[in-house]
């Protein structure tokens, strides 16, 4: 788990993308935005289903899956 900018993350399990916590709901939604895919949005890169760490630096939040290091920028986050 990891906390940053004020939201809850959990590495996913069958997901290969972190998932958020929204307290709204109090549901789990996969950060899932674009970064498991190649860039012609058609290949996935997110051979694994399981997201083994976090880290956060002030703006990206990084996930290691399965051999692939996956970021998302604070802005693309649903």
């Amino acid at each position: 788990m990891l906390t940053w900018r004020g939201r809850l993350f959990a590495a996913g399990r069958y997901h290969s993308v972190p998932l958020m916590h929204d307290p709204a709901t109090g549901s789990w939604k996969t950060t899932d935005v674009n970064f498991c895919y190649d860039i012609y949005h058609e290949k996935s890169v997110c051979d694994y289903y399981t997201t083994w760490s976090m880290a956060a630096t002030s703006d990206t939040l990084y996930a290691a899956s399965g051999g692939v290091l996956l970021k998302i920028g604070w802005p693309d986050l649903p």
